[in-house]
């Protein structure tokens, strides 16, 4: 037993004897007088540039025609003449209600006007010889008016129970079936022409008062994520509303087949572009509660540090920042790793990689 006990004394300190013999590299780091290595961090340079400036709104595709096919009169419907998703032909027969009773109520008002023609026919020939007053004359010719009228009449709504495609286009679902009957204003199916759409939108009064006729507007959807569509400005609604706001109607240029009518749209009118101004990256700018800052670089010989640097901030566009006061144009700051920084903290610079560098000279020239 005692021996066993001397031998786990002797372990015990071979471990703690060989655990203080390791030398600390930190330690020695620190002795020797070593830096740390060198922060890695991209950066970009401060320059001047215009920036493309917009008005945004929301708006909602509509068809250059759309519309709900519905009955004008009632009626069970007789035939049908189309099927669900079915291109037609404007004048096109779409739906036949029964009218057989309306047919049957023609042919009783031709007779009448017939009769009451004949009896005018009579009356005139017998005016001439006095036989007849100028009052029965008078009424002859009012029976004769009235049957065609009434004629008239029942051939409209004859014509009422043949529904047609009003222009031409593709019908959506179909909502009614042969032997239904249909009141006066069921919708029987949507038509909708999609050869040209149009975005409608709101502005202030101030942008609207900054807007014209032909005006670019540039079109994203949440549907199409990373496409872009253009529009023109067509129409603007002189009268505001309630909200002091001005309804916007604009015509797309080119409208794919995946665009739909009703689709949200994130719309931004073009606007003239601002003076040139000193911009940043938005990432390269690190706000606080104390305001925003940014990270310069300052080279020295093989050296180069980082310094905070308090900055006044203007206007952003398509991922840039006015820097209205701090900097000067060419100055190097860091874009990307300012959370491990401090200030004159030793770093490695790395230029933004190209395809990012062409994607933002491509957004800040698309619109000039």
């Amino acid at each position: 037993m005692r021996k066993k006990l001397a031998l786990f004394v002797s372990l015990v300190l071979v471990i703690v004897i060989a655990v203080y013999a390791m030398p600390n590299t930190t330690t020695a780091q620190q002795a020797s007088g070593e830096a740390p290595a060198p922060t890695n961090v991209q950066t970009v340079q401060a320059k001047t540039q215009s920036l493309p400036r917009y008005f945004d709104s929301i708006g909602s595709l509509e068809a250059g025609e759309q519309v709900l096919v519905s009955a004008e009169v009632g009626g069970k419907v007789e035939a049908l003449s189309f099927d669900s998703g079915q291109r037609v032909q404007k004048g096109q027969r779409l739906v036949t209600l029964n009218s057989a009773p309306e047919r049957a109520e023609a042919d009783h008002q031709r007779a009448l006007a017939a009769r009451a023609q004949k009896r005018l026919q009579r009356i005139r020939q017998l005016i001439p010889a006095g036989a007849v007053a100028k009052e029965d004359l008078d009424n002859a010719q009012a029976d004769l008016d009235a049957a065609k009228a009434m004629l008239a009449k029942v051939e409209a709504v004859i014509a009422q129970k043949t529904i047609t495609a009003p222009f031409a286009g593709q019908l959506g679902i179909r909502k009614v079936h042969v032997g239904q009957y249909v009141n006066p204003g069921d919708t029987l199916a949507s038509l909708i022409d999609l050869s040209e759409l149009r975005v409608n939108f709101s502005l202030d009064e101030h942008a609207s008062a900054q807007v014209h006729q032909g005006q670019a507007v540039l079109l994203s959807f949440s549907a199409l994520p990373d496409q872009t569509y253009s529009a023109r400005i067509t129409t603007l609604d002189p009268l505001l509303d309630s909200t002091r706001m001005t309804r916007v109607q604009a015509i797309l240029t080119e409208a794919p087949p995946a665009l739909r009518p009703g689709m949200s749209a994130d719309v931004r009118v073009v606007r003239a572009s601002a003076a040139p101004a000193l911009v940043v990256p938005t990432t390269a700018i690190v706000s606080s509660a104390y305001g925003d800052v940014v990270y310069r670089i300052t080279r020295h010989e093989q050296r180069a540090q980082v310094h905070r640097v308090a900055v006044k901030t203007g206007a952003r566009s398509e991922g840039w920042r006015v820097i209205a006061e701090g900097l000067e144009p060419g100055d190097e700051v860091v874009e990307v790793g300012q959370n491990r920084l401090s200030d004159g903290q030793d770093v490695q610079p790395v230029p933004s990689p190209a395809p990012v560098q062409a994607a933002r000279q491509g957004a800040a020239h698309a619109l000039h």
